[in-house]
Formats: C-alpha cells, structure tokens, sequence
C-alpha cells in the first residue's frame, strides 16, 4: 500500500502536466479563434458597434410618447406690478397706474404627453442609424481579417523556422560524427590539424547559426503571443503544419465581388449618404405633433406651503411646423451629398478593379512559388546525397576536406533556399486568399 500510492500521485502529476501541455500545442486554427476573442482591435470595433445599436435606440426613442412631470412653488415677498390705464378705475384718461395682477403665493403641478405624428427628418436619421451598423459590423470583419492575417503570417514563419532548426539540428549531429571520424584521422596521421581545425570552426559556425535562429523563433513565438491577446509569460507550443506543401488553388471563371468586405463597407457607406441625402430633403417636409397636458394650479393671499385648495387645469395642442425659407443652405448640402455619392460609386467601381488585379496577382505569385518550391526541393534532396557521398569518400580518404565543406555549404545553401520558398508559397497562399476576401470563414 505504501508503494502504491506514491505511484498514484506520480500518475495524477503526470497527467496533469500532460493535460497542460496538450492544451498548449495550438494549431493554427486555434491561434486564429484565441486571437479573434481577444484581440483588443476587435474589441474595440465590436464596442462601436455596440454604440451605433444604442444610437439607433436613441433616435427610435423620439418617436415614442413622450411624457414629463413638473411642479412649482412660488411667493413673492413684494409683487410685480404693471401699469395699466387709469381711465380703467375711473381716474383720468391717457394716465395709468401701478397694478399687481398676481397673488403673492402660486403653486401648480402638470403631466404633459407630447407624441410626434409625422416627422421626415427623424424618420430618414432612423433609417441611416441602422445602416451605421452594418458599417461597424463591416468595420468589425475588417479587423477580424487583419488579425487572422497577422496571426497566418508569424505562425508560417515561426514553422518554417521550427523545420530550419530541425535541418541545423541534424548538420550538427552530422558535423559532430565528422569531427569524431576525423580525430581518429588527425591521430593516425591522415590529416593535418589545419583540416580539423577546419572542422572545429564549421562546427562552431553551425551551432552560433542554431542558436541564432532558436533566438529568432522565441521573438516570434512573443509576437504571436501578442498577437494573439495572451499573455506574453505564458508558454505554448504549436502543433505541426498538416502539408509541408500548400494545396494548389484552382482559377475560377469568376469571381465573386459582392462578398469582399472592402467593397461592401464602400457600398454601405455609399448607402449611408443616400440616406443622409433623402435626410436633408426630408427636412424639407412639415411635422406635426400633438400633445395633452393635466394639472392643478393655486393662487393665495398668504403664504402658506401646504394649501390644497386647487383648480385643476388641462389642454390639448397640436403643432405644426412648415419649413419656407433657409436661406439655400440645405440645397448646398444636398448637392455636397451628391458629389459624395458620385464619389462612392468611382471608389466601387475602382476597387472593383483593384480586387481583380490584386487576385489575379496573388494567383500569379502562388503559382510562380509553388513551382519554385518543387524545384527548390529537388535541389534540396540532390545536395542532400552529394553532401552525404563527399562526406564518406573523405573518411575513405577519396577526396580532400574542402571538396566535402564545398559540398556542405551548397547544402546548406539549398536547405535554406528551400524554407526559404515553404514559406513564401505559404505567404503567397495567404495573400492570395486575402486578395479574394476569403480569410475569415462562415463562423467566425
């Protein structure tokens, strides 16, 4: 019993650092979902958006009754007084008299309902205040779409840094088993200490070159962290790309515009000053409302606070206001709204344009790369065996030191052109789907 729990606790510790460990190996979808729920650029865009829906309750609000209480209280320590004719109490006429006309305590009480009955104006800006919300939800896919391009970008680079770590890896391991064979060498008198220490110098090359580039991957690994919204002491691990090389992207005959966010934020912000426009004319239009008032109203003699003895009072009004003159002000706005529209349509129509040459680029590009990827893998995987080849002729004595290091750094050169074209055809891959507005999918 006493072996069996020890044994126990160590199982639980493990499992639990496994746990944790298992939740930190991110794929690039979910380095993509974390960022989105935390980015503070999305925040801030979904928060406009919150405002522009409490502006739209806002102007809706106005066109709901609206009701009012109010109360006064009033005594008056010396009255006004107004001159009125005197003729009026029997004194001479084209004289007049100081009279006071009020008592010196008032005090009244009123609820009043007013409610619009027709109002252009506020109709077309209810109108407009919606609209406003489509654009910062358009406002909001914009943001999301830089993040995921961000967050694409460093998790490509930092992978294909993770397969150069793995290639320096393995040439030191190989530098290593050289180094070894040619001590014996060194020691039988098959080569000359210039040789080895040839060998010492490219080992000490190769490993300042790893840890130079495991520095580079940390930077990136805190970019992405940040990137991300996470916290920056926090450790990950990301889990292997699935193809070391991307899927090719077929052409389409066509290409659907209407779903480009670009061009759907300009098509909203031209609706919105169509909207603006009808606004202005609206404003032109007459309102009407109406309104019902109740209340109580008490003058005194004396001062006394808490009299009750009121009169009550009520009214009903309609009111109608009809726009003549202004002056030519709202036609000069409605006509600075037309140029805008007109403006709006040459942007679409522009953009229409951009997004065609900016995809059929990108399909360019992508293509050219993975071409260049095939290619540059061959020579890869060809430098790979000459390396190899000079590398055991030299321990059987059949070629001299320089022709295997010559063998070595046209390895290594073909190793590092090959990464170099992974991660271009992945940027190209990337670029392309930015350029076709397809980086967010349906769910996000």
């Amino acid at each position: 019993m006493s072996i069996i729990i020890p044994l126990m606790a160590l199982f639980v510790t493990t499992l639990s650092v496994s746990t944790i460990h298992a939740q930190n190996i991110l794929s690039l979808q979910e380095c993509i979902n974390r960022g989105l729920e935390h980015n503070l650029d999305v925040k801030y865009a979904k928060q406009g958006l919150k405002k522009d829906r409490e502006y739209v309750d806002e102007v809706a609000g106005q066109l709901y009754p609206q009701v009012e209480a109010s109360g006064s209280y009033q005594y008056h320590f010396e009255l006004p007084t107004e001159l009125v004719p005197a003729e009026i109490f029997g004194g001479k006429p084209g004289t007049y008299r100081e009279v006071s006309l009020s008592s010196p305590q008032a005090v009244t009480s009123s609820i009043q309902l007013n409610q619009v009955i027709f109002d252009g104006l506020l109709l077309m800006d209810l109108k407009a205040a919606k609209v406003s919300t489509d654009v910062s939800q358009l406002q909001i896919i914009q943001s999301k779409e830089k993040v995921v391009y961000k967050i694409s970008s460093t998790y490509y680079k930092i992978q294909v840094l993770t397969k150069q770590l793995n290639v320096l890896s393995e040439n030191l391991e190989n530098n290593k088993k050289l180094l070894s064979a040619s001590k014996k060498m060194l020691e039988n008198e098959l080569i000359s200490n210039i040789d080895y220490n040839k060998l010492l110098i490219d080992l000490e090359n190769n490993r300042a070159q790893l840890e130079t580039i495991q520095n580079n991957q940390e930077k990136l690994l805190t970019l992405l962290k940040y990137q991300m919204g996470m916290d920056l002491e926090e450790e990950i691990h990301l889990a292997p790309l699935q193809k070391t090389v991307p899927l090719v992207i077929t052409k389409t005959a066509t290409l659907g515009l209407d779903s480009h966010t670009k061009l759907k934020l300009l098509q909203r912000q031209q609706h919105l000053t169509e909207l603006e426009k009808k606004s202005l004319k609206a404003s032109y239009l007459p309102t009407l409302s109406a309104g019902v008032s109740y209340g109580y109203q008490g003058n005194y003699g004396s001062f006394d606070p808490f009299a009750t003895e009121l009169n009550s009072t009520s009214m009903f009004s309609i009111s109608l206001t009809i726009p003549i003159f202004d002056g030519f002000s709202r036609s000069s706005k409605i006509s600075q709204k037309k140029i805008e529209i007109k403006q709006y349509q040459n942007r679409i129509r522009h953009q229409r344009r951009t997004i065609r040459k900016a995809v059929s680029n990108a399909l360019a590009d992508y293509e050219s790369n993975l071409a260049t990827l095939s290619s540059q893998k061959a020579n890869r995987e060809l430098a790979k065996k000459i390396y190899d080849n000079s590398r055991i002729q030299y321990q059987n004595g059949l070629v001299s030191l320089t022709e295997v290091l010559n063998a070595e750094t046209e390895m290594q050169q073909a190793q590092e052109n090959y990464l170099n074209a992974l991660l271009k055809a992945h940027m190209a891959k990337l670029d392309l789907e930015k350029a076709k507005g397809v980086l967010l999918s349906d769910d996000q």
